[in-house]
């Protein structure tokens, strides 16, 4: 129980830390844009790459398996736990196969045939953001061959990301309920 709680505890830290993130204040506030101009060039109202790049060394931690607060991980370790009812453990269970679900559908950006979400995620940060796998990278390479694809992934890329953190800060609900269950 105490390493369950302890996970819990960092996952809720790891969250928190996303959401006083620079990228996350201009998210909610200022949202996302993608538009053509008047002569056709496109034009990407964003998070700056400085931004992005600090983003993504939190939010990798939610979605590299090999972390304990993994998405996988931590929803494993809660359907194992005695501080949520059946009701709850079934209904993160569904949340987190509809993100799944979500992130094997088809990618807006369709440049490339059968591309889904996940593959644009994956190419971003194991193809640029983080880490350098040549096979990512190269696929990295040709979404951004030309202006038109490169912001229109890239956009992408900033949706996905904000469903997936969205789906953090529901986990990070129901873990605050935990912990104040445990601390009573």
């Amino acid at each position: 129980m105490k390493n369950e709680i302890e996970t819990i505890e960092l996952f809720n830290e790891k969250a928190d830390r996303l959401v006083h993130s620079r990228f996350w204040q201009h998210i909610t506030t200022k949202g996302l844009r993608l538009r053509l101009s008047s002569h056709g060039k496109p034009n990407l109202a964003a998070p700056d790459n400085d931004a992005t790049q600090a983003f993504i060394l939190t939010l990798r931690m939610f979605i590299q398996n090999n972390e304990p607060i993994s998405l996988h991980n931590v929803c494993r370790l809660l359907e194992a736990s005695s501080h949520l009812d059946d009701q709850k453990k079934k209904e993160l269970r569904e949340a987190h196969n509809r993100l799944n679900q979500y992130l094997d559908s088809p990618a807006m950006c369709q440049f490339k045939k059968g591309r889904t979400r996940r593959a644009i995620l994956e190419f971003f940060i194991y193809g640029d953001l983080a880490h350098t796998n040549a096979r990512k990278k190269q696929d990295f390479k040709e979404a951004h061959s030309q202006p038109l694809r490169k912001y229109c992934y890239s956009y992408e890329f900033l949706e996905i990301i904000t469903t997936i953190v969205r789906f953090i800060l529901c986990c990070k609900k129901e873990h605050e309920k935990i912990l104040t269950k445990h601390s009573a």
